[in-house]
């Protein structure tokens, strides 16, 4: 043992500095803001729903089948169970994208070291993955949302694909694949197969057609995806008559077909914010690796090139795909991300590998340590940023759900606010399943003596308009006020 860790001791010390790493970028804070207006609270509200209704099938919202979210069930099961495990909170709701990220990571791990034989790779492309700055925030990494999930199937699915062209008598590989893209279909419906009809070209590059097609397995692989993926839909019309009609409507009419929820955007949408916010300080690099891979016809500077081209013309195609789709989100790229991060991985290693070869540098492991703190450094020290503050108080709309955990909480109050608002209803239900009489209404609906909380301007000043008031309590994110009487036409 003692020899093994003397000999391993680099990757060893590394192992341990990137689990820090992972853990602060992926778990800091992750349970201390409030639940994000859209996508996530809905999710959250469906999974409260299953555990009462306790049908794993139908999705409900308002205590009626979700015809407005139609994706399938996989994350709202793994919500909730993690609140089986963690309770009625933040962080059982974002604990399945956060361990998402985290299997992302044991992926690239796996890749590098049981199959490109240079661990350094995981290490590095796991480092690129948690300094993604588009990747590690809302509605992907550290939110209750479908995308992170949704982001490892993806790269699952495509690296076994990738393992079974490169060992096609490894029937294992075409079996992972399938329950790969099964799953993924189950996460988030038909974008979870986006990149699948991209990989007939590889099929065809190295000539494997015929053997694919007789290879028995590759039809139970069907079977498998058939019997598990669309089964669900086929069981879901059954007990929801209407549902697939609603698939059809919103996933290909209502998003990709035309803007839906005027979420509109030109064609470079997607580039403009990868160039930008979302990955600007990875893209120079990202280019620069693009280069080398090609240069590397000649100069094999890139070993793994194959593997590289795969993951770039993965990405190309699910980024095209969804550059021509007329709903633009800017969470959509989520699966790009992976994708980015390996090829990066891959990129780093390789070329400081080859240049070590042309003038065989001594302390190349060290130099290599130096080169990952010069370069993250300013990427990671960002993700940290935001995670110690995701949250300022200006979001106002977001701002109920910090009044929950206080240890001060009226008997019977009234939240004051008339618009959709998923993440409220979230919290009003698991606060009357604890006993509490809480409740949402319009402002003209509130009546003398009721104690109301308002965290907007606009509700408060309606209120203001109406009511003469008393202020029980006030802090950053809103008020509680005890209405006195309605003021009088004079």
């Amino acid at each position: 043992m003692n020899n093994f860790i003397k000999k391993y001791y680099i990757q060893i010390l590394a192992l341990i500095v990137l689990t820090s790493l992972v853990y602060f970028a992926i778990f800091l804070h992750l349970s201390s803001y409030s639940l994000r207006e859209w996508d996530e609270s809905r999710l959250a509200c469906n999974a409260l729903e299953m555990i009462k209704t306790g049908n794993p099938v139908v999705t409900y919202f308002n205590g009626s089948p979700d015809m407005w979210n139609t994706k399938p069930p996989f994350m709202i099961w793994m919500q909730v169970l993690s609140i089986k495990i963690f309770g009625y909170n933040e962080l059982a709701i974002r604990m399945p994208s956060a361990l998402s990220v985290i299997s992302i990571i044991i992926l690239f791990f796996w890749i590098a070291v049981k199959h490109l034989k240079k661990i350094w790779i995981g290490f590095i492309s796991s480092m690129v993955l948690i300094t993604s700055y588009g990747f590690m925030g809302n509605h992907i990494a550290r939110t209750g949302d479908y995308d992170a999930l949704l982001s490892f199937w993806i790269i699952f699915y495509s690296l076994m694909f990738y393992l079974y062209l490169e060992n096609p008598n490894k029937n294992k590989y075409l079996y992972l694949f399938f329950i790969g893209i099964t799953f993924s279909l189950l996460t988030k419906g038909i974008a979870g197969l986006i990149p699948v009809p991209f990989f007939l070209i590889f099929i065809f590059y190295k000539k494997m057609f015929l053997s694919l097609i007789r290879n028995k397995h590759f039809y139970c692989g069907i079977l498998i995806f058939i019997f598990l993926g669309l089964g669900y839909y086929i069981l879901r019309e059954y007990l929801n008559n209407g549902f697939i009609r609603a698939v059809i409507n919103n996933e290909l009419g209502g998003r990709f077909a035309e803007a839906n929820e005027e979420h509109k955007g030109s064609f470079n949408f997607y580039y403009k914010l990868l160039w930008g916010w979302r990955y600007g300080l990875w893209m120079k690099y990202l280019i620069a690796s693009i280069v080398v891979a090609f240069v590397s016809f000649k100069f094999k500077i890139i070993n793994n090139r194959l593997l590289f081209i795969f993951c770039l013309l993965s990405a190309l195609f699910y980024f095209f795909i969804i550059s021509f789709a007329q709903t633009k989100l800017y969470w959509y790229d989520a699966p790009l991300y992976p994708f980015f991060a390996l090829m990066l991985g891959i990129f780093f290693v390789e070329t400081l590998q080859y240049f070590n070869k042309k003038i065989n540098i001594i302390f190349i492991k060290y130099i290599l340590i130096l080169l990952i703190i010069f370069i993250f450094y300013e990427p990671y020290k960002l993700i940290i940023i935001n995670n110690l503050n995701p949250d300022n108080g200006e979001y106002q709309h977001i701002n109920y759900g910090y009044h929950f955990r206080e240890s001060y909480l009226p008997d019977n109050f009234i939240i004051a606010k008339s618009d959709y608002s998923a993440h409220i209803k979230f919290y009003i239900d698991v606060y009357q399943m604890k006993g509490y009489k809480v409740s949402k209404k319009k402002v003209g609906q509130v009546k003398t003596g009721d104690k109301v909380l308002v965290c907007e301007n606009k509700f408060f000043n309606e209120i203001e308009e109406i009511f003469d008031y008393q202020i029980i309590k006030e802090n950053l994110y809103g008020k509680f006020l005890v209405i006195k009487s309605e003021k009088s036409g004079d």
